[in-house]
This record gives structure tokens, sequence and C-alpha cells, in this order.
């Protein structure tokens, strides 16, 4: 009798057949087109007092309920977010004309979710089941919530409960495995969520499901490095349209795993840990569809000294852009000393208010780095995709420096950058410090590592500068003078005060800083 007992124990809750059968019943969820415009006003809900359980759930909500156009906008989803999120609700107001009128959580789930399908419940003890319901969300436009706010949701929305998730599974793989299989083939898979659903949202924000669930992406929480996760990973990863986007940012690997692993399969990657809204920017009609960067007369003669050009680190994860480089671009040294942002150039497609406002506000000392999504060129199979679409992604911006990331400076995909990438004037590599690193140039375009890497504690004062001043002696006494030294700042630590203090510092000794541009062409001059 024991395997009669077993089996009984391990069959599958009774509603999830049916369960099956709505979903082959379902028609392929196909992505709204983006309806790009400038409602009179959004809907705003502050989610600050929220658990995390109903910030989730109203995530889910918002990516159904901007399918049609931005209409939902939600604000407090992660604390550091909480002045960026207000900050842009002026900006749409007073730039763009478009309103806002605030809604409690409740009134949203009426407004939005009364006239969905029904309810869809995760089981909180299978964290995992999260992402699942809102897969079943997306496609089926049901209401995904935790078990202690299905009363609340039901409440609110007057709809029933048409799936129960809990005590379905217990095993973190098996309901990915079962949502590969059953949900997955129904979904447009153009876009791939990495969502962490074994952390809080307040150590390990993942605000990017609104996206997901509105452009119907899979969501998974699985590790490239842990041998028991990786290949269904990797099934995933087969089933999602070649050169797609990679959401979300790593479950429990490094980032160089993370990146690699998707670089493998033929994906980008794209770190959306805190970007809220992303469903709401994506819609919002822009005043213009190109924009142009300042930019630097060509330099004079070149003297004997070390020129140095400072960047601004991680432009290309949207949290970044969204808190304003973490509000850095409000610092006051900014426009005073000359600085460069890196800067994501699909942001003209994925949320081009957000990139108008930096150009727009730019002074004539600020210079813009392309830093396209994630990607290693050596390890693709073949690159040319990924430096075409830079190249097209960087057009309409007035991007000609491309950010390559922590790949290697390489012969053959060099003469490919040169060949496939033709309007960029130079190419910047690395996430450390390599002084020792030989800059190379193909077919006229140089290719640099960053020679400092400025990562100071959070608090930090003449020591470091003093520390970092040296790093920078120690670089020209290696090379020569003349010679360039490209400095990347850690955005999370340090920004244009920090530079005004380093030229403070570089008083009396042969150096100058200078626009990035200038220096990348004085490189273009020194490289053989």
């Amino acid at each position: 009798m024991l395997w009669f007992a077993l089996a009984i124990l391990s069959a599958p809750a009774p509603n999830l057949a049916e369960l099956e059968q709505r979903i082959q019943a379902a028609a392929p969820l196909a992505i709204a087109p983006l309806q790009r415009s400038r409602p009179p006003e959004l809907v705003v809900v502050d989610c600050a007092g929220l658990s995390d359980s109903r910030k989730i759930s109203t995530m889910f909500l918002q990516g159904l309920a901007n399918r049609g156009g931005a209409r939902l906008y939600l604000r407090g989803l992660h604390g550091f977010n909480d002045r960026a999120d207000d900050w842009w609700l002026e900006r749409l107001k007073a730039e763009y004309g478009i309103g806002n009128r605030h809604a409690t959580w409740e009134a949203a789930l009426k407004e939005f979710g009364g006239g969905l399908g029904g309810i869809v419940v995760w089981d909180d003890k299978l964290p995992a089941s999260e992402n699942t319901a809102g897969m079943l969300a997306a496609l089926l436009s049901w209401v995904a919530c935790a078990p202690a706010d299905l009363e609340a949701v039901e409440a609110a929305t007057g709809l029933d409960v048409v799936a129960d998730l809990r005590g379905v599974w217990t095993d973190h793989l098996a309901v990915q495995r079962w949502a590969l299989e059953h949900v997955v083939p129904k979904l447009p898979c153009q876009d791939i969520g990495c969502i962490c659903t074994r952390a809080s949202l307040t150590t390990d924000p993942r605000l990017c499901r609104d996206w997901l669930v509105m452009r119907g992406g899979p969501m998974v929480d699985l590790c490239s490095t842990r041998p028991d996760e990786r290949p269904l990973k990797d099934e995933f990863y087969r089933r999602i349209k070649p050169h797609s986007i990679v959401w979300g940012w790593v479950t429990f690997d490094g980032e160089v795993p993370h990146a690699e692993h998707a670089t493998v399969a033929g994906l980008q990657v794209m770190c959306t840990t805190n970007s809220p809204n992303m469903s709401v920017f994506a819609q919002l009609q822009p005043k213009q569809t190109s924009w142009v960067q300042p930019h630097s007369p060509r330099p004079g003669p070149i003297e004997p000294k070390l020129y140095i050009a400072f960047c601004l680190s991680d432009g290309d994860a949207p949290p970044i852009l969204l808190t304003r480089y973490w509000y850095r671009w409000d610092e006051p040294a900014r426009g005073r000393v000359p600085v460069a942002w890196e800067l994501q150039p699909l942001l003209a497609e994925l949320a081009p208010i957000v990139l108008e406002y930096y150009y727009e506000t730019a002074s004539p000392l600020d210079r813009f780095v392309a830093a396209p999504p994630y990607v290693l060129p050596t390890k693709l199979r073949d690159p040319t995709w990924y430096m075409d679409e830079t190249q097209r992604l960087c057009a309409p911006c007035d991007l000609d420096i491309v950010y390559v990331g922590n790949d290697a400076i390489d012969e053959r995909i060099g003469a490919l950058w040169a060949r496939r990438c033709a309007a960029a004037r130079g190419f910047v590599y690395g996430w450390g410090q390599k002084p020792e690193q030989t800059p190379r140039l193909f077919a006229g375009r140089p290719h640099i590592w960053y020679g400092v890497i400025m990562d100071p504690p959070e608090k930090h004062g003449d020591e470091y500068y003093t520390t970092v001043y040296q790093a920078m002696d120690s670089y020209a006494r290696h090379w020569g003078l003349p010679a360039v030294l490209f400095v990347h700042l850690s955005n999370y630590h340090a920004g244009p005060d920090d530079v005004a203090k380093m030229v403070e510092r570089l008083r009396g000794a042969p150096a100058e800083v200078v626009p990035f541009d200038t220096a990348m062409e004085i490189a273009r001059a020194l490289v053989r």
C-alpha cells in the first residue's frame, strides 16, 4: 500500500488539469504595439506603505493596464526611487502636459482589475510560483495575488478565483518546468526576466515586472552557476527569440557569469533592478525622435602632459538613469568640469522621454558614451548582429564612442567593430584598473581599457583623492608623456563633485582634464 500512499501525496492538485485546459484553449499572446501618446492624466498609486506581495500584485496589474497605452503609474515601490518617482511626475506635467490623479491600492484594483477574467493565487510557500502567476496573468488577463491579499482583491475587483497555485508544487524547479511546458509556448518570448523571488523587494528589488507582463515575457528564478538550475535556464533561453533582452538581474550569480550565459545563448542583458514604470515610459510621446549632444572642437597641438577624461559608470542600466544617475545629475560641479556619462541608447525606444531629459539639460561640458545592452562580443558565435544593432541604436542619439564592457580587446573583434560600427570614433573597455593594458588601433579607431577606476567608499576624503592622484601619476610614469588616461568613476560612490576635487589636486601638474571626445581624438593620434 505504500506505493498508493506516495501516489496520492505526489498527485497534482485537482485544479491543475483544468488550468492546463484553459491555457491550451487560449490564443497565443501577441505583443501589443506601443501606443505612444500623451494622456491627459496618469492614475498614481502610492505603494510605499504596501507589503511586498501587494507591490508585486500591483506591478502585474500595471502591465495589463498599460497594454493599450500609459495609464497606471506606481510610486514608492523602492525607497531609493521615491524622489525620482515624484520628480518624473512633475516633469511629465510641466513639460508634456500629463497630469496625475492619485488612487488607493483598492481603487486601482477596482478600476483596472474589475474587467479582467479572474484571480490567480500564487503559493506564498513556494516563491517561484509568483513568476508563474505573473505569466498566467499576462497570458489570460488575470489579477495575480498572494493568499494574504485574496480577500481584499476579491472585494475590490468582484472577481472569482480561477486558479489557485497553493500546494500544486513543492519544488522550486518543478513549478518552473511546468511553466516552461505549458505557459511559455503561448507567450511571444521577445523578452525574458531573471526575477529573483527568493529575496524581499527591499534587499533585492526586481521592479520590471510590469514590462514583462505587458510584453508577455517569461519570468524565471534560476541561477547560471548552480548545476541543478542552469540546464532549466538553458531551456528557457532556447525558447527566447535570438538577440532578445534579458531583463531583471542576477539571481545568486555574479555579474560576469550571468552576462556570459546570456551572451552564449545569443541574448542581451539589461540590468533592471529598481526600474519601475517601464510600461509607462515606453509609451509616452517624446518631443522629438533624434537628439544631438555637445561636441568639442578638434584638439590643438598635443603637449607633453597627461590628458585625463572622466566617465561615470552604469549608464547602461535603467535604474541609474531613472534616478538621474543616483541624483548625481544635480551635483553643483556638473557643468563646471568635463564629465562623460554612460547612456543606454536603447532608451530611445524604451523610455524616450527619459533620454530626452538628459539631452535637454546637458551642459557644454557633459558628454554621452554609448553603453548598449550588456554583451561580451568575444563570446558570441557571430558578433556582427550586436555591432549592427549598436550602430543602429547610436544613430538617433548622436553617440560615437562605445563602451564595450568587461570584454577583451581582441584583434578579430576590433576589426569587426571598425567595419560594422563605422560611425564610432573609439571604444572603451573594462570595469577594473588595468593601466598596463596596451591600447589598440583598428582602422584608425582607438580601443582603450580604462586605466584607473574610482570606486571609493561611500564617505571619502583627502586620503582617497591622494590615492587616486598617485594612481594617475603612476600611469603617467608607466606610459610617459604625452599620454591619455580614461578614468571610470563608479556612479554608486562618485560624481562630478569628485571630479572637481581631482581637478583641484592636479593644479600645477603636467596634466589636463578634457572632455571625453577630445581625449579620444588625442588617443587616436597617440596610439600606435
